[in-house]
C-alpha cells in the first residue's frame, strides 16, 4: 500500500520521511504502522470492532475514530489517502458548516473510480 497527503492550497505534501500511523483497539492495545518511502503493509486486523486510526506526517496530525477494520485490512494493493479542505465545504454531510475549521478525510482507493472514505469534520 502507499500513503499521500493532499492540503487544500498545498497540494501534495512531502511525508515519505515523516510518517507516522498508528492503530488502536477498543481494548487500548496500540500497534504502529512501518513505512518505507510512502509504502507499507496493511495489517491484518481481527473482529469487527472499528479502530481508531491516528496520521502524522510533516506539520498535519489526524485521527480518525471509528474506521471498520477491513477497510485497513484490505488484502490487495490500496492506496490511502489523507486530505484536509477548508471552507467552503460542498459535502451535505457536513452539518453546521459555519463553525467548521477543516475537514479531514481518509480514503482507501481500491480500485480507479471505486473508493471508501471516512469524513472526519473539524469545528472550532
Amino acid at each position: 500500500m502507499t500513503i499521500s497527503l493532499n492540503v487544500e492550497g498545498e497540494g501534495e505534501i512531502d511525508i515519505c520521511e515523516d510518517i507516522k500511523l498508528e492503530i488502536f483497539h477498543s481494548d487500548g492495545r496500540g500497534e504502529e504502522m512501518i513505512f518505507q518511502d510512502c509504502k507499507g503493509k496493511a495489517p491484518q486486523l481481527k473482529g469487527e470492532e472499528p479502530v481508531e486510526v491516528r496520521f502524522s506526517g510533516g506539520n498535519y496530525q489526524m485521527r480518525f475514530p471509528k474506521v471498520p477494520p477491513g477497510w485497513i485490512s484490505y488484502k490487495k494493493g490500496i492506496n490511502w489517502k489523507f486530505r484536509i479542505v477548508y471552507p467552503p465545504i460542498p459535502d451535505t454531510i457536513v452539518i453546521n458548516k459555519e463553525c467548521l475549521l477543516h475537514v479531514e478525510y481518509f480514503t482507501f482507493d481500491i480500485h480507479k473510480g471505486q473508493a471508501l472514505e471516512v469524513i472526519n469534520p473539524i469545528y472550532k
